[in-house]
């Protein structure tokens, strides 16, 4: 099911009321919550993504600070932690966190080298700007899932697509806190994409 909203409020809130009305119950690692799946969010005006609802207490200053981090290429704690304390709270080792997007973006490390994806995703553009190569993987098996760790990438898969005269990004999401997580990725993939 899609759903469609030009602005990131309306998108939240047309989210949620998806999961409650349509969400089945569901037992995953000793948690109960209410899950969806299958679902298409779009927001069709990717510059209208900073939350205004007051309701849902979102920091702008903590968001632009971890999408520096996050282009950084960084993952150690005491870079972001001023901006959000709870941070450590997902570290296995009080040092930095497994998951963190940056270095899974900026120095993908496999045995040909580091690979910076942002430059090769956006040197794919420049070569052929209709290309369906423009991807980015995060998720990575040969750690995310030989290891016990308290923090598993949820944004698993970007891919920019350029068509009528714009560049989409839709971006495959493993696990989504809505209520928490979602307005920040939203904020961070769309000023990636712009």
């Amino acid at each position: 099911m899609d759903i469609i909203a030009n602005n990131i409020d309306d998108l939240y809130k047309k989210a949620i009321t998806s999961v409650f009305a349509n969400g089945g119950q569901v037992t995953a690692r000793g948690l109960e919550f209410r899950e969806t799946c299958f679902q298409h969010l779009i927001l069709t005006n990717p510059r209208a993504r900073m939350i205004q609802n007051e309701t849902r207490k979102f920091s702008q200053r903590f968001a632009v600070a971890e999408f520096i981090w996050m282009m950084s290429g960084k993952c150690e704690l005491n870079q972001i932690e001023f901006y959000n304390k709870r941070m450590g709270d997902f570290s296995d080792n009080g040092i930095m966190l497994h998951g963190a997007y940056g270095p899974r973006l900026r120095h993908w490390n496999v045995t040909h080298g580091d690979v910076d994806q942002l430059e090769s995703c956006l040197q794919r553009l420049k070569d052929d700007l209709y290309t369906r190569q423009a991807v980015i993987v995060i998720i990575d098996p040969s750690i995310d899932f030989t290891i016990k760790t308290k923090d598993v990438p949820c944004n698993n898969y970007l891919q920019f697509l350029y068509r009528d005269g714009k560049l989409n990004l839709m971006c495959y999401v493993r696990s989504n806190d809505l209520l928490l997580g979602f307005p920040y990725d939203i904020q961070h993939w769309c000023m990636l994409q712009e």
